[in-house]
């Protein structure tokens, strides 16, 4: 549990909760939850991907490239013929099996995502406490491999880390929240960084 000033954090059964004054904040996640990010064609895809779909495009540093269209025609088939040979009888149920798999593809997909996801919030965190612990908040240079962009980053523009985890809250509009880490740039601005593991980055995100 987290204190200061009235503010409280809870976490110790997972209900990651922020209260002031013994009363529960609304988080910011929870608030930015409602808005809706453009995952429709996402989701779309991982369905159809389970009947034999690939993508049209593939995206090279952020610019999408055509796809030759004959390993497509190759995998498409290949799940057509995975039906040959099965009883007419059975025909059906198998195909409502896989019709049910393509209906919670995205969802599979969003727990594996999110398993990485922690596994590399926890990474650059610990990355940012070593920091603090061993360099006084200067990056250090180590050899990373899953988060290696962000340590190149850090000791390029980074001129100091100055706190990690920080909770905040506000009693205006009755919100908690954490920090992911505060920096001091070497242009000498200060930042917030808040780490996100989506190849795109959606506005909800900045807010």
């Amino acid at each position: 549990m987290t204190e200061q000033a009235g503010y409280e954090f809870h976490d110790s059964k997972g209900e990651h909760l922020h209260t002031l004054n013994g009363k529960p904040l609304i988080g910011t996640s929870t608030v930015l939850s409602i808005v809706a990010k453009p995952l429709t064609w996402w989701a779309s895809g991982e369905a159809v991907k389970t009947l034999g779909w690939t993508p049209k495009t593939e995206y090279v540093n952020g610019k999408p490239r055509s796809l030759p269209k004959e390993p497509r025609i190759k995998a498409a088939y290949e799940a057509y013929v995975s039906f040959q040979g099965v009883p007419d009888a059975e025909i059906g149920e198998t195909w409502l099996t896989k019709l049910d798999s393509a209906y919670s593809a995205h969802t599979r997909a969003l727990t594996k995502a999110a398993g990485k996801g922690v596994d590399l919030h926890a990474k650059l965190e610990k990355y940012v406490k070593y920091c603090l612990e061993k360099g006084e908040g200067k990056p250090i240079m180590v050899k990373s491999e899953l988060i290696q962009d962000f340590i190149n980053w850090s000791t390029e523009h980074v001129e100091k880390f100055l706190a990690s985890e920080v909770h905040t809250y506000s009693e205006k509009y009755w919100l908690g929240g954490i920090l992911d880490t505060i920096a001091v740039l070497k242009t000498g601005q200060h930042c917030i960084i808040d780490f996100k593991s989506s190849r795109e980055a959606y506005p909800n995100q900045f807010w």
